[in-house]
Formats: structure tokens, sequence, C-alpha cells
């Protein structure tokens, strides 16, 4: 059984690394 803790970890984490990704993109098209 998951817990709600580990949920909402699991999912900041793919949030955090979208976001990530998503910035290296934006900068490597403006250079």
């Amino acid at each position: 059984m998951i817990s709600i803790l580990t949920y909402f970890g699991i999912l900041f984490g793919i949030l955090t690394i979208t976001v990530i990704i998503f910035v290296a993109l934006n900068k490597i098209q403006l250079i």
C-alpha cells in the first residue's frame, strides 16, 4: 500500500524533472 506522502513525493519528483528538462530545452533554443 502506497502512502499519500510517497505518492506526492513521486509526483513532485516527476514534476521537478519535467520543469528542469523544460528549462534546459528553452536555454538551448535561446543560444
